[in-house]
């Protein structure tokens, strides 16, 4: 993981980039759920094990950016 993404606005924007995938999953995720595509169980199953993975990734993000904004 870079620690470097929560030091400046270019960071940001790489952490954007490298991150680009699970950002337009959780997008189409979320237009499925509201289109209302999603409509057997094993359809769910299949997207929450999606957003699952993808919280997985996600998270350590939060964290480290939650303890850098502390730090400073």
């Amino acid at each position: 993981m870079n620690k470097d993404y929560f030091v400046n606005t270019e960071g940001l924007t790489q952490l954007l980039n490298d991150y680009q995938d699970v950002f337009a999953l959780l997008d189409d995720i979320s237009q499925q759920l509201l289109q209302g595509i999603i409509s057997t169980v094993d359809q769910y199953k299949e997207i929450l094990n999606q957003a699952t993975g993808a919280y997985g990734t996600l998270e350590p993000l939060y964290s480290q950016s939650i303890a850098y904004k502390e730090n400073e």
